[in-house]
């Protein structure tokens, strides 16, 4: 398992942006450390290669350290649907191959904070 660490620092207007090293593997978990960051922070975490996907989008974020374990549907193979998520098992962990890119916006002026992501290698 590998632990990538992003930093980040906020500009006057509480924006900021911010992205890993390259990372290759299954996101497996997500853990916010707000530093002095402003609780009305939103944080948008996207998986960024050949083109951006979704991962964890988290409005008003808080000034207390969380973990969030990201997951989405499988697919069919057949027709590439998702299938309906009935249980755990219908869950898959994201694939990463490339960066993943932190923006935060209304984070407060000149605010620092950081985003760990815990990332199965195997």
């Amino acid at each position: 398992m590998k632990r990538e660490t992003v930093l980040f620092t906020t500009a006057s207007d509480g924006s900021a942006t911010a992205q890993s090293g390259a990372l290759l593997g299954k996101l497996y978990c997500v853990e916010y450390v707000p530093g002095d960051v402003a609780t009305g922070a939103t944080l948008t975490i996207t998986a960024e290669a050949e083109s951006s996907l979704p991962l964890l989008t988290r409005a008003n974020a808080g000034t207390t350290a969380w973990r969030r374990y990201p997951r989405e549907n499988a697919h069919d193979i057949a027709n590439g649907d998702a299938l309906p998520a009935v249980s755990a098992e219908g869950l898959v962990r994201p694939m990463i191959n490339g960066n993943i890119k932190v923006i935060v916006s209304s984070g407060g002026s000149v605010k620092s904070g950081r985003v760990i992501f815990h990332v199965d290698e195997d």
